[in-house]
């Protein structure tokens, strides 16, 4: 019981009981929410292995990004592929979905039944800094850095949470208690030092999943380069307007940070 409401506070803070934790994992299919620059493409990659493991469990493992890119030839597609993921689900007598979906677009409870939300979570400085640096090494040739703020790699979990979630809220704008409250029924947060030490959060969700153990694995190709930092903070220290949608960005996503108690 003490390692459930450890492993618990960070959804919002409150005493959930054993049986709410429990029930956010049974018979439910399962959306694994990616958020830019969190460690999420490491994670998948260790998840996906461990749940393609035992395939007794028919556990229906799908990856709307690489749909995108497979049936669309365009991995901003992602919402589409999630249609299509869906509609080939129910030719599949499958145990429980789970997808793995990288956008911040598009409501995936429309899509894949009663889901419940698994997101990868860091520090909003450090998230930002890294996608900063993911969008320079993606776009050298751009000399107009306020595009940055229109890449997917700016949006932090307010984006996804706001974007992918019903009630169709504006990620700029403080959550209201009633979604505060729908996320802490709805979402499971996994922060770097959980997967990276293999927290009783981790080792929780292996054992409600009946999964072998999610091995740390780190995804080299998503690491960005420190050396875009020195343009970073020449930004911030000398380009106001860059350096005020910035604030902007980042304050509102330590506010969500904040109201849902999320400890990075």
């Amino acid at each position: 019981m003490n390692i459930l409401k450890k492993l618990l506070k960070p959804l919002g803070g409150s005493k959930l009981d054993t049986y709410l934790a429990r029930e956010q994992f049974a018979r439910r299919n399962i959306v694994f929410l990616h958020v830019q620059k969190t460690g999420g493409s490491s994670f998948w990659h260790a998840f996906s292995k461990a749940l393609n493991s035992n395939p007794s469990l028919n556990y229906g493992v799908m990856d709307a990004h690489h749909v995108a890119n497979q049936v669309f030839g365009d991995v901003e597609c992602s919402y589409k592929a999630l249609q299509v993921i869906a509609s080939k689900s129910v030719d599949f007598r499958l145990s429980r979905m789970i997808v793995h979906y990288h956008s911040p677009f598009g409501d995936v409870t429309n899509l894949i039944y009663n889901p419940l939300i698994i997101m990868c979570i860091r520090s909003p400085l450090q998230r930002m800094r890294s996608g900063f640096r993911h969008w320079r090494k993606l776009n050298p040739k751009q000399k107009n850095p306020q595009v940055f703020f229109e890449y997917d790699s700016a949006f932090g979990i307010n984006y996804f949470l706001a974007g992918c979630l019903p009630y169709d809220l504006s990620p700029l704008s403080t959550p209201p208690d009633f979604f505060i409250d729908y996320i802490k029924k709805n979402v499971f947060f996994i922060s770097l030092n959980d997967y990276k030490s293999r927290s009783a959060k981790i080792k929780f969700l292996e054992k409600q999943l009946r999964i072998p153990e999610i091995e740390p694995f780190i995804y080299s190709k998503t690491i960005t380069d420190k050396s875009f930092d020195k343009e970073l903070d020449f930004l911030l220290s000398n380009d106001a307007d860059f350096s005020s949608e910035w604030k902007k960005m980042l304050d509102m996503e330590v506010l969500w940070h904040k109201r849902l108690h999320l400890d990075v």
